[in-house]
């Protein structure tokens, strides 16, 4: 016999979810916005060294790598939760006010997919922002 996962606790999953994902994302948004501000400041006050850039680089993508594991993890759970909240929806005795609620919450959920292809724009945009000005400089 499965154990099945009351509509409540999936629903109180989904947000706890969604609460993580998007901390890592602002603490994400908070490390990209001072490595672009540093790579635009440089631009204009003058060169960085190359090694300076190097382990601001190296040090950006381990931070990206791990944030990206993080929010995998999350999206996965909450594709997880997103299944059986759909799955829920499909039995009687939800009223139709609170299926709608349902089904407008669960479609607002990025895939694993999608967020991946956000976050590798912003880390090229990143590593751009650091290495632009020093070839430019050329």
């Amino acid at each position: 016999m499965e154990a099945e996962l009351p509509l409540r606790d999936a629903t109180d999953l989904l947000g706890k979810q969604t609460t993580i994902i998007n901390a890592l994302w602002q603490n994400y948004s908070t490390v990209t916005g001072v490595l672009i501000g540093l790579g635009i400041t440089k631009t204009i006050d003058g060169r960085w060294a190359v090694p300076v850039r190097l382990a601001a680089s190296i040090a950006f993508a381990m931070f990206s790598y791990g944030n990206w594991v993080l929010i995998r993890q999350a999206c996965t759970v909450q594709a997880s939760v997103k299944k059986a909240i759909v799955a829920a929806l499909g039995e009687d005795g939800i009223a139709p006010s609170y299926r709608h609620v349902l089904e407008t919450l669960t479609s607002t959920i990025n895939s694993a997919r999608a967020s991946f292809g956000y976050h590798l724009t912003i880390d090229a945009a990143v590593l751009a922002a650091l290495w632009l000005p020093q070839w430019l400089q050329k």
